[in-house]
């Protein structure tokens, strides 16, 4: 197996995560509110920060076609003491989650499952948020 062929594995994952930060960015919500959205892990300063990663991967297949279950975890960090601000940022995101369009570039989800969310807020005053999901595509 050459790292072009490892590439192409990632190709699915990379563009469902893709596909899920262009939908959270979409929400006049989240937008107004957050100061990025993406994979990068950042320190959350003076507005929240939301970081969407893949954790677990692994290759699904039918009849007919090839899939991909991956596991997608959405952090939203923000400092201060307002947590009502937080529990609305939380709640815009999963319903946003609950809405996402099936389509996206390299194929079509076929269900997207949250599975479990940790909330706390650490020592150093930051709120956060764990979010897991388990998404399977049908991959084109």
């Amino acid at each position: 197996m050459t790292v072009s062929d490892l590439q192409g594995l990632e190709a699915p994952d990379f563009a469902l995560r893709q596909h899920i930060e262009d939908w959270l960015s979409q929400s006049p919500i989240l937008a107004r509110h957050m100061a990025h959205i993406s994979d990068q892990s950042r320190r959350p300063k003076a507005r929240p920060a939301l970081q969407v990663t893949t954790t677990q991967t692994a290759d699904w297949s039918g009849k007919g076609f090839a899939g991909r279950e991956v596991e997608l975890v959405l952090t939203l960090a923000m400092r201060g003491e307002d947590k009502a601000r937080f529990s609305a940022l939380i709640a815009a995101m999963e319903e946003r989650m609950a809405n996402v369009p099936d389509a996206f570039s390299a194929g079509r989800i076929v269900t997207l499952i949250p599975q479990n969310r940790r909330t706390a807020l650490t020592q150093d005053g930051v709120w956060r948020m764990r979010s897991n999901w388990r998404a399977r595509a049908i991959i084109s």
